[in-house]
């Protein structure tokens, strides 16, 4: 291969790995899958653990276009249950960091053997919400 030919590939790789990042950090994982593709479910974690507050709410809203997957369907519920949970955006940051990342992370580290289905993402997020008003009750008791 000529190096000016190596020189652009080592550029697309490049590229590629900022996409993967942006992506990552933009809470945008799911949309890098083709149609009909299975998205693992961390990628759907992803979307709530790094979306805004305006992105979250848009995520929670039923009258929005979706493709109907069950998938999507867990995403939308949970949203608004985030959104609940943090009660504002300076809440879902401090949620986001302390619960929905570390959620990200250890479904991405299992390799997706924690979540199989819709219904165990919703469990599993659920779960995360509920770690997080305890402590926050026991925050305002202390």
């Amino acid at each position: 291969m000529s190096r000016r030919r190596e020189e652009r590939a080592a550029q697309v790789a490049a590229g590629d790995v900022l996409d993967e990042a942006a992506a990552l950090l933009g809470g945008r994982m799911v949309h890098r899958y083709e149609p009909g593709e299975t998205v693992p479910g961390w990628a759907w974690v992803n979307e709530l653990a790094h979306a805004g507050w305006d992105e979250l709410t848009r995520l929670a809203d039923p009258t929005g276009p979706t493709s109907g997957s069950s998938w999507e369907g867990a995403v939308e519920y949970l949203a608004a249950e985030v959104a609940s949970a943090a009660g504002s955006p300076a809440g879902l940051r401090e949620l986001q960091r302390s619960r929905l990342v570390p959620l990200e992370l250890d479904l991405l580290a299992a390799n997706d053997r924690m979540v199989a289905t819709p219904t165990e993402l919703v469990q599993l997020v659920r779960y995360e919400l509920t770690r997080q008003r305890e402590r926050r009750s026991h925050q305002s008791t202390g």
